[in-house]
């Protein structure tokens, strides 16, 4: 492939050499450079409309990312800014051959439609990518339930451990009730989200309840952190992630066993739902993978990198399960999902696009999965109210 114009381009205290071929095309091109700290000697470039195209490390999957937005005419690169903060994509310009540019204003990458198409299964109800402010709002007359924490002993762990549970205010042991297990992040504990009132997992599951859009669940926040070793902290490291793996373990064989004995629960994987946040997003996919005869219903917000191998900002993650192996029964077996749910924001500066590539793994190995993305939410708990509501609204 001819190239032409190779520039430099300052990024903070790094310098990028770029090459910008003319008549550039979607598929892979030769560059040296230094990204964020990653000796990158291929990239791949993708056609976004008329011309504009962005670059990506493909081994990293991670763009090009700068702390200034600057552009100039004539450049054959410039930036495109979605949210102002770090983590934006650069974008290629196609140069004619006097040397003149595209016009110069870009447009992003990834637009995103004011209403996002979900894939294959389409959502039973329509996807609200901002959660309604009524949802999370606290209301007169509305039971919003009591949170409690409790212990159990883990016979994987070897050791007590907690939890937190969320029952309904009118809890009543002589009615049976749908368990939905809600995982925190890295870093997290049982009491990630009871004890932060701006997650309004209360608010937002029985305003769903009171308003007949979801059923009354019992909401279980385990300790996702399943270390055998009472001494072991987790860390952004191999070793560190470790027990986040081990938690599905914990979970199936001494958890779920402890809340069904101690709670009147409707018993089943139709009556049993998982969800989570970046890491717990992350474990909800490989823990409902593993076990798709005990969950009918598995949601993924900002899920992090790792479900398969990869590399991050963080670290190099071994991978829980082979690209292969990130699939579901199909519809009509035995076991197969009602609802898989996969979602992020635009401005997610965390875990970038590691979400929509598992969406697009599960689509590419036959899994009916629901995409769509928050308009500029970051790693934050945006996502978290939009994922929670549009789930429940889902399940129903």
């Amino acid at each position: 492939m001819k190239k032409k114009n190779i520039n430099r381009y300052q990024l903070g205290k790094r310098v990028v050499s770029c090459a910008l071929a003319l008549g550039l095309t979607a598929g892979s091109v030769s560059f040296q450079g230094n990204i964020l700290g990653q000796n990158v000697k291929a990239a791949q470039v993708t056609n976004v409309k008329d011309g504009w195209y962005y670059i990506k490390n493909v081994n990293a999957q991670k763009y090009l990312q700068v702390t200034n937005n600057q552009s100039r005419n004539g450049a054959n690169v410039c930036q495109w800014s979605r949210s102002g903060r770090e983590n934006q994509q650069w974008i290629f310009e196609e140069v004619d051959q006097s040397g003149s540019t595209q016009p110069s204003n870009p447009q992003p990458s990834n637009p995103q439609p004011s209403n996002p198409q979900p894939s294959n299964p389409q959502p039973s109800k329509q996807i609200e990518v901002n959660c309604p402010a009524s949802a999370m709002a606290t209301r007169q007359g509305v039971a919003y339930g009591r949170y409690t924490h409790e212990t159990y002993y883990s016979k994987t762990c070897r050791m007590q451990r907690g939890y937190t549970v969320l029952l309904p205010e009118n809890y009543n042991k002589n009615k049976k009730y749908p368990v939905l297990y809600l995982l925190h992040g890295v870093f997290g504990d049982e009491n990630t989200f009871s004890s932060d009132p701006s997650s309004k997992v209360r608010e937002i599951f029985y305003n769903l309840a009171r308003d007949g859009k979801a059923r009354q669940w019992i909401v279980v926040m385990p300790n996702m952190f399943a270390a055998t070793n009472p001494a072991q902290r987790p860390a952004l490291t191999p070793e560190g992630l470790k027990p986040y793996d081990n938690f599905k373990n914990d979970l199936v064989n001494d958890l779920m066993p402890c809340i069904e004995s101690r709670y009147s629960v409707l018993k089943g994987r139709d009556n049993t739902a998982i969800a989570g946040f970046s890491l717990g997003g992350r474990e909800t996919l490989y823990t409902s993978i593993s076990y798709p005869n005990l969950f009918s219903y598995a949601a993924a917000f900002s899920p992090a990198p790792g479900l398969v191998p990869a590399r991050d900002w963080a670290t190099n993650h071994p991978g829980s399960l082979r690209p292969e192996q990130v699939v579901y029964p199909k519809a009509g077996q035995p076991n197969a999902m009602k609802t898989v749910m996969v979602m992020c924001g635009t401005a997610d500066s965390v875990v970038g696009q590691f979400p929509k590539s598992y969406h697009e793994l599960l689509a590419k190995n036959g899994v009916s999965n629901i995409w769509y993305e928050v308009p500029g939410a970051n790693h934050d708990n945006n996502a978290v109210h939009s994922g929670l509501y549009n789930f429940l609204v889902q399940v129903g």
